[in-house]
């Protein structure tokens, strides 16, 4: 079985091979792609591909469901997911996910609300991992101000760290990518995503502004889209909760006949009925 691994280096990158638990050779760099691999008993390599979150353009129309007319939903979805020849991407594994960092209590709280949200939308397994089960968690939240006390924790080191990288240059790469706001990356087998990773700059992002889109980009990988406003997807002003378009789009994602990795010319017929038909329950 083939892991795959994606970065959006446009926020930085953080890797995790939790869900496999595979020992790495680190990264070979070639221009802008980086090959991560992993060879287990089993042979599995794990490849970690450059995957830039993209900054489409287009014409910004505020709409409700009403308005979605297929063609603009196209647009929506075919700006999503124009950076990823893949096809469309979605969990088929539960989802056991962690959050650690400079939260309040209230703010912890509200975080498992916000994944509650996400689990009754597409009604996929998701729960809180359970620790004293030993069981570890395929994705994590991680909030803080200051990324440099984490980074001389040697799982964080071996996480992030290069082949023959040098720590003033690991240190001066994840200081970076932590500057640019959210740290976020996917890992993947043959049947889905196994693992997410996100960490968010408390002193760039506030909170409350960006912990929709962090559940929404958990559930599958995706670029930005300006075609419909609001919605969490929008590059620049992200709406701060969930619209009607983001609940339809993951609730179609998240129906058996959207296959993982579907060529987006298959999926996406199928989501735009499905997200029609969502569209108009929710008038």
């Amino acid at each position: 079985m083939q892991l795959k691994f994606r970065l959006h280096c446009s926020y930085g990158y953080l890797s995790l091979d939790q869900a496999k638990n595979r020992p790495l050779e680190k990264s070979r760099c070639g221009g802008n792609i980086m090959r991560w691999r992993s060879l287990s008993k089993a042979g599995a390599q794990l490849i970690m591909g450059v995957s830039m979150l993209l900054e489409l353009s287009s014409v910004a129309v505020a709409m409700n469901g009403n308005s979605m007319t297929p063609e603009i939903l196209a647009s929506h979805i075919g700006a999503l997911y124009a950076g990823h020849s893949g096809g469309v991407t979605k969990w088929a594994l539960p989802i056991r996910y962690k959050v650690f960092g400079e939260l309040s209590q209230h703010q912890f709280d509200d975080f498992h609300e916000v994944m509650g949200q996400i689990r009754a939308i597409t009604r996929h397994d998701i729960s809180v991992s359970d620790a004293a089960n030993n069981q570890r968690p395929n994705a994590v939240f991680i909030f803080l101000y200051n990324v440099d006390p984490v980074l001389t924790d040697p799982a964080v080191i071996k996480l992030f760290s290069k082949t023959n990288e040098l720590e003033v240059d690991f240190l001066k790469r994840m200081r970076a990518n932590f500057a640019r706001g959210l740290v976020s990356g996917h890992g993947f087998n043959d049947e889905g995503i196994t693992v997410n990773a996100q960490i968010l700059n408390l002193s760039r992002y506030q909170y409350e502004k960006i912990r929709y889109f962090m559940a929404f980009s958990c559930m599958t990988v995706v670029g930005s889209s300006d075609v419909i406003q609001p919605s969490v997807t929008n590059s620049a002003n992200k709406s701060e909760n969930l619209e009607e378009v983001d609940k339809a789009l993951l609730t179609a994602l998240y129906r058996h006949e959207i296959r993982f990795e579907e060529p987006l010319a298959e999926a996406t017929p199928k989501l735009i009925q499905y997200m029609r038909g969502s569209l108009s329950t929710q008038q």
